[in-house]
């Protein structure tokens, strides 16, 4: 099977080697501005659906992918373009040669991604006689992860109901008609088929507070500390950037919705993707991050070079192409088609506008990155005192507790949980991973990399305890002998993911949870029965391995996708 694998990757490759000379030819980058332009126009209309069909979902699963890698093609494909960036009215034959385009380079990623599933264990490919690729998926498909998407998608839904309900006060009633109002009045058309728009105070800080909020809910917002530094700029910095970058992307679909409503010759596909000057952007964020950002303690201004240098981070361009290069890479929120000007893409300042961010720093500061990563699991173990010294009473916590052998540094302990009046002892490592998305491959490898870790961890504590005893734990606790036969329990608590610890955990009859579910059974066991303690807590974690082998992803259907010359089929075991 191995082969067949390599061979499909290469029948991949070779079918996108036939696509390159096509962007490589266009001087003006009229392909990728269209395909943004096509991207956002869909993603405006499936997010308008209130029931998205699956043929509907998947088109636009095919198109994401495809215009990010078609992005990461038409600026590596040449050094520059004639012209800074572009700007044109849809026109239906481009737009139809356009979409077959990324539509076909959306189904090679999608058999990337296929690929990288079976070479992660899922399913068998093989071969046919006429050259095409079958590959057979499981008859049960196990959502590994569905149970943590399903709590965090929980307090996702609480938190924007609560919002929606602020928002049905009649105090942001009026404001939300008073910015209809100055909507309509600034905007209007430009240049026959476009739009334009002039500024106002109270949309700048409506519409930011309405981004802070969204990006508030998105996973990794609080992965830094603010004062961290990267490439000599605050993470605070890079933050409030994206946090106008978005803000942006909000107002200017409304503004757009508005000139449509003012006059109708305009159309609304027209204006949703628009393109900038970079220097007068470049300003403008500067500007938006000290004006914003004063209202904090401790805020420093941002400096016209840290800002350039913040642009450059949220901006994707030739200096960044190895964050579009992978099947499930982020969208990104601005493309950079030369030093003057960039295109913004709706779509991307929707989606994971905190993963691309991440994701940038992580590429262009590596060393700051994982310097600043010690700092995490400091946030992240002061976070766990603070829930569970909150929700339950008499609880005593020791930190980075170094476990010794003969004078030898074996490991730490990250924190210690300790409950007297019943014995009760939680050893928790803590573990803060970079999010993955979409990306199989380095959900494959961070994977793996937290289950070694874990695993090793694991073995060394539990060779540890079995060397001290009950005894030798007490005192290197110094707990007193009046305390309850002691229950030690260890508990590995992940920030984004832990569902790959469930078979090492059950191996080693280890308790785990991410964040969100630590928070889910501390919240229902202070509820329900606070007054057993830790031992109501330790009941709930202990459901999860349950929780998350109940859930399978829905029945594959038998498809088969054809790119150029190569024909690949996936259906599952049985069907």
């Amino acid at each position: 099977m191995g082969s067949a694998v390599s061979n499909f990757f290469e029948s991949l490759n070779k079918e996108e080697a036939k696509l390159v000379p096509r962007l490589a030819g266009d001087r003006l980058g009229i392909q990728l501005r269209c395909a943004l332009s096509e991207l956002d126009w869909y993603y405006y209309n499936i997010t308008r659906t209130q029931e998205p069909t699956f043929e509907q979902q998947e088109h636009y699963y095919i198109l994401q992918l495809g215009v990010v890698r078609l992005i990461h093609l038409a600026l590596s494909s040449r050094p520059s373009f004639d012209v800074p960036v572009v700007s044109f009215p849809r026109r239906p034959e481009l737009s139809k040669a356009v979409l077959e385009l990324a539509s076909a380079l959306g189904m090679i990623q999608h058999g990337r991604r296929i690929a990288q599933y079976v070479a992660m264990g899922v399913g068998e490919i093989s071969e046919g006689e006429q050259g095409e690729f079958n590959v057979m998926l499981p008859e049960k498909l196990v959502n590994s992860s569905g149970h943590e998407q399903d709590v965090l998608e929980g307090f996702t839904s609480e938190s924007k109901k609560r919002f929606e309900r602020l928002m049905q006060v009649e105090p942001i009633r009026k404001l939300e008609r008073e910015v209809g109002e100055k909507l309509s009045a600034l905007v209007r058309p430009w240049g026959t088929h476009f739009i334009g728009y002039d500024a106002d105070p109270l949309l700048d800080d409506y519409f930011f507070g309405l981004a802070y909020h969204s990006i508030q809910l998105q996973e990794g917002f609080d992965s830094f500390h603010y004062a961290l530094r990267f490439g000599g700029v605050r993470y605070q910095h890079y933050v409030l950037a994206l946090t106008f970058l978005l803000s942006n992307s909000m107002r200017h679909e409304r503004f757009a919705e508005a000139l449509v409503n003012k006059d109708g010759s305009i159309r609304l596909e027209n204006v949703l993707t628009i393109t900038s000057d970079v220097e007068p952007f470049i300003a403008d964020l500067r500007e938006a991050v000290n004006y914003f950002g004063s209202a904090y303690d401790d805020f420093e201004e941002l400096g016209v070079d840290e800002a350039r240098t913040v642009f450059d981070v949220l901006s994707c361009g030739r200096h960044s192409l190895e964050l579009v290069s992978a099947p499930g890479s982020p969208t990104p929120l601005i493309v950079q088609c030369s030093e003057q000007g960039f295109i913004r893409c709706l779509s991307g300042a929707r989606s994971e506008p905190v993963r691309y961010m991440l994701e940038a720093l992580r590429l262009r500061f590596q060393k700051d990155y994982d310097r600043n990563q010690c700092s995490r699991e400091v946030s992240l173990q002061k976070a766990v005192k603070r829930i569970l010294g909150a929700s339950f009473n008499g609880l005593e916590f020791i930190e980075n507790l170094k476990v010794k052998s003969d004078g030898k540094m074996l490991t730490d302990i990250d924190l210690v949980v300790i409950e007297r009046i019943t014995g009760i002892i939680l050893l928790c490592q803590l573990k803060h991973q970079d999010l993955y998305g979409f990306n199989l491959h380095a959900e494959r490898t961070r994977g793996g990399r937290l289950v070694e870790q874990v695993d090793g961890w694991l073995q060394t504590v539990d060779s540890w305890l079995q060397s001290v005893g009950q005894e030798g734990f007490r005192g290197a606790l110094r707990l007193r002998a009046t305390i309850p036969d002691l229950q030690i329990y260890r508990m590995v608590i992940a920030r984004h993911y832990a569902h790959q610890l469930k078979d090492i955990a059950l191996l080693r009859k280890a308790l785990y949870a991410n964040w969100p579910q630590l928070l889910l059974a501390t919240e229902i066991a202070s509820r329900e029965s606070a007054e057993r303690g830790l031992i109501e807590l330790v009941e709930r974690i202990v459901e999860i391995p349950n929780l998350q082998s109940a859930y399978e992803h829905q029945p594959e259907s038998r498809a088969k996708w054809t790119v150029g010359g190569l024909t690949f089929s996936t259906f599952q075991a049985g069907c």
